[in-house]
């Protein structure tokens, strides 16, 4: 076994170096490349104007704005925390009960499909998609 491993591992080494020979860098073409190219930069005006990820106003909530987040950080609450939700009062419960923060996500994410956003916005309830509530 010992000399299996050996033998790929020389095997790697000679056909990463043999590819090494093949790459040539002209620096007087990056130069170039350099000295034409246009300068792209953003300020946080235009952030603000809306050039940020949602391309919405300051302050709007999108609907691909909450499901990126609650498919990254559903787990964490940070969906909730987007759409208006005091963070102190639910992320708990999606950190420290493990089940009930699943299922609550889960909740979360099949309910707006359905009904819209509009009913998570600046709502304290932990589990919106209840009827009454909780």
């Amino acid at each position: 076994m010992k000399k299996l491993i050996f033998a790929l591992a020389i095997l790697v080494g000679f056909a990463t170096t043999s590819f090494a020979n093949e790459y040539k860098l002209d620096d007087q073409q990056v130069e170039s490349l350099f000295e034409n190219a246009n300068d792209i930069s953003f300020t946080s005006d235009d952030l603000a104007s809306g050039l940020a990820l949602n391309s919405a106003a300051a302050g709007e909530q999108t609907v691909v704005g909450y499901y990126l987040r609650l498919v990254f950080c559903g787990g964490i609450g940070l969906h909730r925390k987007y759409m208006g939700t005091d963070g102190e009062k639910v992320w708990w419960w999606y950190c420290c009960v493990p089940v009930a923060g699943g299922v609550t996500a889960f909740g979360d994410l099949i309910y707006p499909m359905i009904h819209g956003i509009d009913k998570y916005k600046n709502n304290g309830k932990k589990i919106v998609w209840l009827k009454g509530g909780i």
